[in-house]
């Protein structure tokens, strides 16, 4: 069916409604325009497509910054490491000048 053919079938099908007031029998074409589908159905869909756009948009974002948090705590258990033989060096006694210190 073509889109032609589907706008002359959605007009006659609200003029044959226009009598009581409902949008073309209470349902719409599906897309691929062979058959009406049920309101709820269409709601269905919409909210099986939101939930879909959702869960897609939370991982996007929500899956970069895990991952970088998670590099973030290797680095400073790396560099916790690479300090733990340069501060065992150092005296626990050691003061420092007071120029060091804020």
């Amino acid at each position: 069916m073509t889109s032609a053919c589907r706008s002359d079938a959605a007009a006659a099908d609200q003029a044959r409604h226009a009598h009581c007031g409902c949008p073309g029998g209470m349902g719409v074409w599906s897309k691929e325009g062979r058959r009406r589908l049920p309101v709820s159905n269409i709601l269905m869909r919409t909210i099986a497509e939101f939930t879909k756009t959702t869960l897609i948009g939370g991982i996007l974002i929500i899956l970069p910054i895990y991952v970088s948090l998670l590099l973030l705590a290797k680095a400073v258990q790396g560099l916790l490491a690479a300090m733990k033989p340069i501060t065992a060096v150092i005296p626990a006694t050691r003061s420092f000048p007071k120029s060091w210190r804020s």
